[in-house]
């Protein structure tokens, strides 16, 4: 069985994406029109991303939106 991602794993996910692409998140708030404190809050996973954020943020990243929504494994 498997469980969508949650705030925090997507928030992660959402982080090394950053990494990986050398992206701050300044550059990225503004690059993907996403307020900072916005930005911040989502980063720190207690707070639900939107679909247009998550979209903006892939597309300006250039990776593939399932690479943040992939369902987790569940663990029995």
């Amino acid at each position: 069985m498997v469980t969508p991602p949650t705030n925090q794993t997507i928030a992660e996910r959402v982080r090394a994406a950053m990494v990986e692409a050398n992206e701050s998140e300044v550059t990225l708030a503004d690059a993907t029109d996403i307020p900072r404190t916005t930005l911040r809050r989502r980063l720190g996973g207690n707070s639900d991303w939107l679909t247009g954020e998550l979209t903006a943020i892939t597309s300006h990243l250039g990776i593939p939106l399932v690479e943040l929504l992939a369902d987790e494994p569940s663990v029995a």
